[in-house]
């Protein structure tokens, strides 16, 4: 099994981003970008295999799904599952249709 940890930051500190800089002191690198800031950092652990990379979607920031939203999240932002979930209410009562996708590995 191909392990690689990934996480998303961006080219300037955001207060909802890690900040990349202890990343790269640790081995970590940039192996993609997407508008308008986002990083995807990598760090090899083998030389093997392909790095990640952002969706088409994601670095032209449209998607093929035109019925309601798709909410794909990690907890990478220890508040992120919670804040999600209050927007689910809120499509609810709208009568929105969502899709929530939790990435877990």
């Amino acid at each position: 099994m191909d392990i690689r940890p990934i996480i998303v930051s961006s080219t300037k500190p955001k207060p909802y981003l890690t900040d990349k800089k202890f990343y790269l002191k640790h081995r970590f690198s940039v192996v993609d970008t997407a508008y308008p800031y986002f990083e995807l950092l990598e760090l090899k652990l083998t030389k093997s295999g392909n790095s990640p990379k952002f969706t088409e979607n994601s670095k032209n920031g449209k998607t093929d799904n035109n019925n309601g939203f798709t909410f794909t999240f990690s907890n990478q932002c220890p508040f992120m599952e919670e804040y999600i979930y209050r927007i689910l209410i809120v499509c609810n009562e709208y009568n929105i249709p969502s899709t929530v996708i939790k990435l877990d590995s």
